[in-house]
């Protein structure tokens, strides 16, 4: 009978350990979900940049083009 008394409190340490590596595991998960936003936010930003950027550089791209166009009709005509 005395084992039982004796593995009680080892069994309410035991529980207890486990009990605050939880709360850590739940922090750890707060944290991560908090990054994961944040990434998720800047990267969505990074996209639109890219695309923005991509825009620019096809109007360029054109500009250019009509400019090369023009010059060749003019020393052509």
């Amino acid at each position: 009978m005395k084992e039982g008394i004796d593995s009680t409190p080892n069994l309410k340490d035991e529980i207890d350990g486990l009990a605050g590596q939880l709360e850590e595991l739940i922090g750890v998960c707060a944290k991560l979900q908090s990054e994961n936003s944040e990434l998720r936010t800047h990267h969505d930003k990074l996209q639109r940049d890219n695309e923005f950027l991509h825009t620019r550089n096809r109007e360029a791209k054109q500009r250019v083009d009509n400019i090369i166009r023009r010059l060749r009709e003019s020393n052509g005509a």
